[in-house]
């Protein structure tokens, strides 16, 4: 329940016997309209932890398929160079290059350069 009060214009500003007692109330129920805005809200987060979470999970893949396999990869060659400098390193995986749309262009572009450092690793174990 909201209580509101209401002054007329008239008597605001004016000094009048009448006018200063004059006061209207008013008791509105406005449970229906919080009930509303406090499901709103709450779906609002919802909506929120839902696409957090979503970008989250892709940005935890994208991060795990670009930096964290190469990576891992580049170090269990150079442990098996520690271990045994005379024995040959397993060879890099090469793609074979297809017709790509920009967007997978880009994307190789990036991993050339991890591509490189694997293949880079590899003739150092070569040359050993």
């Amino acid at each position: 329940m909201k209580l509101v009060s209401y002054t007329p214009n008239v008597c605001v500003n004016n000094t009048l016997e009448l006018c200063q007692t004059l006061v209207a109330y008013a008791r509105i129920n406005i449970k229906g309209f919080s009930v509303q805005n406090s499901l709103l809200q709450f779906l609002t987060t919802i909506f929120t932890c839902v696409i957090l979470t979503v970008g989250s999970l892709m940005f935890q893949n994208d991060t795990t398929n670009i930096v964290i396999r190469p990576i891992t990869k580049m170090v269990s060659i150079i442990k098996t160079l520690a271990d045994d400098p005379l024995k040959k390193p397993e060879a890099p995986e090469l793609e074979e290059e297809e017709e790509l749309t920009d967007q997978q262009k880009q994307k190789t572009a990036n991993e050339m350069k991890t591509v490189e450092l694997k293949k880079t690793i590899f003739r150092i174990g070569n040359l050993l």
